[in-house]
């Protein structure tokens, strides 16, 4: 979807969502390491495939995925931290998930722009189009999480 999709979409010529990072943020708090990094490292390395992006979003995926799990330690509960739940507006409650979100498309981003830049010519554009962009990711992942936990999605029992 961020490859046919949201890679098309430039809003105002700088602001592009990175909806694909939400698959390593909502990925199980049990997840072995082994399984998560190389996860994230290929999902990167398929959006950096389709964009010529020269791995930069497979290593600012894989960095995502190694601090995830401090992220996580920070914002579960302490008896949920054992358990296997996913990273939810349920499990974390809307105020810690939303900060989870955005120190994730944080991390992902300064990650990702530190790296496409290479050069300290022009940081003041780049760190407005990184700071525009977190926010941006930010606050379209929370509301699709907003939208997909709300209780009138959910189906009734009969």
């Amino acid at each position: 979807m961020q490859v046919l999709l949201f890679d098309n979409i430039e809003l105002f010529g700088f602001l592009t969502a990175y909806v694909y990072i939400l698959f390593i943020l909502l990925l199980p708090v049990d997840i072995s390491p082994m399984v998560a990094l190389p996860l994230a490292f290929t999902q990167g390395l398929v959006v950096d495939l389709f964009s010529s992006s020269l791995g930069l979003h497979a290593t600012a995926n894989t960095v995502l995925a190694f601090l995830r799990p401090y992220l996580l330690h920070r914002y579960l509960e302490k008896d949920n931290s054992k358990i296997s739940v996913l990273p939810s507006i349920k499990t974390l409650g809307k105020s810690r998930m939303a900060q989870y979100v955005l120190i994730g498309v944080s991390i992902h981003h300064i990650t990702l722009y530190l790296l496409a830049a290479a050069t300290f010519n022009g940081m003041g554009y780049m760190l407005l189009r990184m700071l525009c962009n977190i926010l941006f990711t930010s606050t379209l992942l929370i509301i699709a999480l907003a939208i997909v936990t709300s209780p009138s999605n959910r189906r009734q029992r009969i």
